[in-house]
This record gives structure tokens, sequence and C-alpha cells, in this order.
């Protein structure tokens, strides 16, 4: 059975069937946008995430941005960002 790796923020990780997960898209399109919620280590274990998910395309690059605080919703500027340079955003981290 396939398996991915999920981190979580209290450092512990598990191993889930990943048969429903879409493959990344191809090589020109590997840019994961990692967007912070301002969570304790939210940004590391996304940055692991993005990193496990692109381990096989090295030319991958991670664009991070960061919200306000966890309880609010991104505001345009930092959204118009991240939607213009990312094919995949991580978000949510600790919801």
């Amino acid at each position: 059975m396939p398996t991915i790796e999920v981190f979580s923020p209290i450092g512990q990780t598990r191993k889930v069937d990943d048969s429903g997960v879409l493959p990344l898209p191809g090589p020109s399109a590997s840019v994961i946008g990692i967007l912070e919620n301002t969570k304790p280590n939210a940004r590391w274990v996304m940055e692991q995430a993005a990193r496990a998910v692109t381990a096989d395309r090295p030319e991958a690059r991670l664009v991070p941005e960061r919200k306000n605080s966890a309880s609010e919703g991104v505001n345009e500027d930092t959204r118009d960002r991240i939607l213009a340079a990312a094919n995949v955003i991580f978000t949510g981290s600790g919801d």
C-alpha cells in the first residue's frame, strides 16, 4: 500500500494511505506556496512537507507567505501574491 508521511507541529509523524492523492504537476509547475498562519512551528512543518513532496524535483521552489494571524483570513495582497506565484499551496497547519 502506498503511504505518505504526515508531519505534526509537535514533532510526531505517521504514515497514511495515499491512494487518493493526485500527483504534483509537471516539472515546469513545481512551485509550492506556503501560507504560514503564525502558529508555532507552522512554517517549519509545511516546509518539511513541501520538501518531502518535491524530493524528486530538484527544480522545485518554495514560495513562503505569512498571514497576519491564525484567526484571520489571508489579506488580499498576500492572497494575490501567492496565487500568482504558486501551483500548489500548503496552508492550515495546526487547524
